[in-house]
């Protein structure tokens, strides 16, 4: 008996020195790594200088153009006329009852996720930049196709013959 006791002894020694042992060639090493990174926000559109026909500009008349933005975040429009209405090379030597400017008015509609955002500016303002930017209010434009309206009057005098021009820059600026 004293030989088994001796015996089973031996062997639960014999097993916890064997479970220590793998207790310790199993001990866990760790590195830990912390990772970063970022995504900007960005905004695009599906062409960047392009030109619109308004055709005869004598009666008034209104012209669309599709345009399509994408972007990641919501966003803000601001729009601004380099020119202040669509002039001609003589705008400024216009005898009385004349005009070589024909203010308008640009409008547009962009999709988002929350709905369209719309907004307007005429183009007075927008040479003065004085035209508030248009906030998407949490939307994302999400590659929708949306558009861009010129609309103008028949201007109270008489319009100079010539060709009229101005230069107009709608800009979307990301929100973070």
């Amino acid at each position: 008996m004293r030989i088994l006791k001796q015996t089973t002894l031996f062997v639960v020694l014999l097993a916890g020195l064997f479970l220590a042992g793998v207790q310790r060639s199993s001990a866990v090493t760790s590195v830990v790594v912390a990772l970063r990174g970022e995504i900007l926000g960005r905004c695009a559109t599906d062409g960047g200088t392009t030109s619109i026909d308004l055709g005869d500009l004598h009666d008034g008349g209104v012209r669309r153009l599709p345009i399509s933005v994408r972007c990641n975040t919501p966003f803000s429009v601001t729009v601004v006329s380099d020119q202040g209405a669509l002039v001609t090379g003589d705008a400024g030597l216009a005898p009385p009852g004349f005009t070589g400017r024909i203010p308008y008015l640009a409008s547009f509609e962009i999709p988002t996720d929350r709905g369209p955002l719309v907004g307007s500016c005429d183009s007075r303002d927008a040479a003065r930049a004085s035209c508030p930017s248009a906030d998407s209010k949490g939307g994302i434009a999400l590659s929708g196709s949306g558009q861009v309206e010129i609309s103008w009057s028949k201007p109270e005098a008489l319009p100079l013959a010539g060709h009229y021009r101005d230069r107009l820059s709608i800009s979307f600026q990301p929100r973070i």
